[in-house]
C-alpha cells in the first residue's frame, strides 16, 4: 500500500491544527473500561522564540550541510508519523491506541508547518512521498489487525522518538541555525511527551504473538 504524505497532510491538518494549543496540555480522552488509561503530561511552553525569517523578500541565508540534512530529516519524520497514526486509526480497535494516533497527527502536523517557513525559502520542502524505509514498514502493517497492529505501531513509535529526541539533542548542541535550533528546543518537550505515552501504552499492551 502506497500513502501520498503529501495528499494525507493536508486533508488532515485542515481538521488537526486548532486543536493543537488543546492536544498538549489535556489528558487524552477518556478510554474503554477495563483498559489502563493513558494520560499526558502537560508540555512545557515554548522555552525558546523562533526567530524571524526577516522582511518578505529578503536574502535567506544558507544553511550548513549538517543543518539542512537535520531539517530534511525532521520533515520525513512527520511524514512517517502522521502516516503510521492514520493507519493506526483504520487498523486498530483500542481506544488508547486511536487517541494516541490522533495526537501524533495533530503534534507532528503542528511541527511541521513550524519548520516549513524555515525550510521552504531554503528549497526544502516537505516529502510527497514517505522515504522506502518507512514505507515498507507501513506496508508490512497493511497485513495487522488488532492486537497485532497495536504492537507493531506503537512499539515502532516508542523506537521513532528514541531516535528523534537524540536527533533534537544534537542540533541543539551543534546546529548553527539559530531558527532550527529554537524550533528544536520547542519540539523537544512535545517529542519527550509522546515517548512517555507510547511507554506507557506499550506497557499496557498483551505481549506480541
Amino acid at each position: 500500500m502506497r500513502i501520498s504524505f503529501h495528499a494525507a497532510l493536508l486533508a488532515a491538518s485542515m481538521l488537526a491544527l486548532p486543536a493543537f494549543a488543546q492536544s498538549t496540555a489535556d489528558t487524552v480522552p477518556p478510554v474503554v473500561p477495563g483498559t489502563p488509561p493513558v494520560t499526558t503530561v502537560p508540555a512545557p511552553p515554548p522555552s525558546a522564540a523562533i526567530p524571524s525569517a526577516g522582511m518578505p523578500g529578503a536574502p535567506v541565508g544558507p544553511l550548513t550541510a549538517s543543518d539542512t540534512a537535520f531539517v530534511r530529516n525532521q520533515l520525513e519524520a512527520n511524514a512517517a508519523e502522521v502516516a503510521a497514526a492514520q493507519m493506526a486509526l483504520q487498523h486498530s480497535q483500542d481506544q488508547n491506541v486511536r487517541n494516541f494516533a490522533e495526537k501524533m497527527i495533530s503534534d507532528h502536523i503542528y511541527a511541521d508547518n513550524m519548520l516549513l517557513p524555515i525550510a521552504q525559502p531554503r528549497g526544502i520542502q516537505t516529502p510527497t512521498v514517505l522515504s522506502p524505509e518507512h514505507q515498507a514498514m507501513l506496508d508490512s502493517w497493511a497485513r495487522l489487525e488488532g492486537p497485532a497492529f497495536d504492537r507493531a505501531y506503537v512499539d515502532a513509535v516508542v523506537r521513532w522518538h528514541i531516535a528523534m529526541i537524540n536527533e533534537l539533542n544534537d542540533q541543539i548542541t551543534n546546529g548553527q541555525s539559530q531558527q532550527i535550533n529554537a524550533w528544536a528546543v520547542n519540539t523537544k518537550p512535545i517529542v519527550q511527551q509522546h515517548y512517555q505515552i507510547g511507554l506507557q501504552l506499550a506497557a499496557s499492551l498483551p505481549p506480541a504473538g
